[in-house]
């Protein structure tokens, strides 16, 4: 059976709960508990991470973000190589990033545009990125996480 569309239930002496219609349904509360914890996440009653945890990491992510983007805006003479990297660096602030093969062929292409540049070569290029990406790792590194993590696995 459905609620009827004007909310009230089918009339067979439905429920309602929490706004929501209570439909009488045959499976047994053993099979039905998980289905509706699947359904309805927001009655979970012991989340896995509280929401000081993901402040945290955030914040902590956040922390990262503004160390790997301090590396590359302080290189301000090689800007045109890296204004590609900072976006990404955005999202994943890791030394691993600057080693993207698409971002490294943009760079590339990028020098043909000045003639002292244009005879710069993919693998040197690619001795930058790791150079780059070990400093921007080091700056990274030194972003501490200030608060304890609580076991999440029980």
């Amino acid at each position: 059976p459905q609620p009827n569309s004007n909310g009230l239930g089918t009339g067979d002496g439905d429920a309602m709960k929490n706004g929501l219609d209570v439909v009488p349904v045959a499976e047994s509360a053993g099979a039905l508990a998980p289905t509706l914890r699947l359904c309805h996440p927001s009655f979970i009653r012991n989340p896995p991470v509280s929401g000081t945890d993901v402040f945290h990491f955030r914040r902590y992510h956040r922390l990262c973000r503004s160390a790997a983007r301090d590396v590359a805006h302080n290189a301000w003479w090689i800007d045109g190589y890296l204004v590609p990297f900072l976006a990404c660096l955005e999202t994943r602030p890791t030394g691993r990033t600057v080693h993207a093969e698409e971002l490294l062929f943009a760079a590339l292409n990028g020098a043909h545009i000045c003639p002292h540049c244009r005879s710069a070569r993919f693998d040197e290029l690619r001795a930058f990125a790791e150079r780059f990406g070990e400093e921007i790792d080091k700056a990274v590194a030194k972003v501490s996480l200030i608060w304890r993590v609580r076991k999440i696995w029980r």
